[in-house]
């Protein structure tokens, strides 16, 4: 399960986030966040999830919206250090993803 409240924690639970999912981009504290096709469908459905209530997310439900397939043992950790990176590094904080 990824919990919510981590992903807020990571710079300081300050997000300011808007995402555009027609245009595919999402700008955090009015930087562009440069992100690949599954960390920005991992971000799309974690904001989803956000505003119905939902504070946690289950793998499950995480490999059902971003793969067609089953995918390998590892794939939804590496999307998610993938996307944790990537705010990291605009928020200015990039050892905060190493944690």
């Amino acid at each position: 399960m990824l919990d919510l409240g981590e992903l807020c924690a990571l710079v300081g639970g300050r997000a300011t986030l808007v995402i555009d999912a027609g245009a595919r981009s999402a700008v955090f504290r009015g930087q562009p966040l440069p992100l690949s096709d599954q960390p920005f469908a991992l971000l799309l459905l974690l904001a989803q999830a956000a505003r119905q209530s939902t504070a946690l997310v289950q793998n499950r439900t995480i490999e059902q919206a971003l793969w067609a397939t089953p995918p390998t043992q590892n794939a939804v950790a590496e999307v998610v250090r993938r996307l944790r990176e990537a705010i990291a590094v605009v928020a200015g904080e990039p050892d905060a993803a190493k944690a």
